[in-house]
């Protein structure tokens, strides 16, 4: 008992919460991307998606520093530095705010139909086809 009494208090856990809100209109998040990274072995790291309510909860981390990073399509995403010293830390409510985001422009090319069928008639695309500007009708 005396050899593994060390090893069962370095072993202690803690969890880390919060939640995540909107900062214009204070509505919760659900389905947010939470990610905590351990800043001393930056390997480690977990990722959770908050639930209907906007809520998130990591569990079983040892003391040290964490970063979280929250992001969520259509807003900007928000870094913070949590500190975990013997307890279970509770967070403030994570408000995340809208950002723009630029797309890039898009060409939509289409081949021509070289022709097409009407009923029983064939018609033909006559700019469909490459021809050289002197050619004669033959060619």
């Amino acid at each position: 008992m005396f050899l593994l009494g060390p090893f069962m208090v370095g072993a202690q856990t803690y969890s880390l919460s919060g939640s995540v809100t909107d900062a214009a209109d204070n509505t919760t998040m659900p389905g947010a991307s939470v990610k905590l990274v351990n800043q001393s072995d930056t390997t480690q790291w977990q990722g959770q998606v908050t639930d209907a309510n906007g809520v998130f909860t990591f569990s079983n981390l040892a003391n040290g520093n964490y970063h979280i990073i929250v992001t969520y399509i259509g807003y900007q995403a928000v870094g913070l530095t949590v500190a975990i010293t013997g307890a279970d830390k509770q967070l403030m409510p994570v408000a995340l705010r809208k950002g723009v985001s630029r797309l890039k422009e898009v060409e939509i090319v289409a081949a021509e139909k070289h022709y097409e069928q009407k009923a029983d008639t064939t018609v033909y695309n006559a700019n469909a086809y490459k021809v050289n500007p002197d050619a004669s009708a033959e060619d």
